[in-house]
């Protein structure tokens, strides 16, 4: 198995866990695809997990997804000072929809 990188907002342990079925939750299933995964840290954010519903395998990748620091410094001093035309919004979201490793939602404003 892969490693498991630290929680991204405070650094604390990762852990697994399987998702119970609460009542007629849609996204549980009865194969091996109930799994999460959380931060260890109580009072953090995600310790409730990040409600993947996935794998084991596939949820270690999402998980370990970060944005190198560099790119964020890069896109910070390039931000832009007007609000967005329709059109760049509208870029935007498709451009974010196909990166996503799901399929891509394509919005038409």
């Amino acid at each position: 198995m892969e490693y498991i990188k630290p929680c991204p907002f405070c650094g604390a342990e990762a852990e697994f866990f399987q998702r119970e079925l609460l009542g007629d939750d849609y996204n549980y299933s009865e194969d091996n695809n109930s799994w999460d995964i959380r931060c260890s840290n109580q009072t953090c954010y995600l310790s409730y997990g990040a409600d993947w519903w996935l794998g084991k395998e596939e949820i270690i990748m999402l998980w370990n997804q970060r944005t190198p620091y560099q790119s964020l410094l890069t896109n910070a001093t390039q931000a832009k000072t007007e609000p967005l035309t329709e059109g760049e919004l509208r870029k935007a979201l498709n451009q974010m929809a196909e990166k996503s490793i799901h399929k891509p939602l394509y919005i038409d404003i």
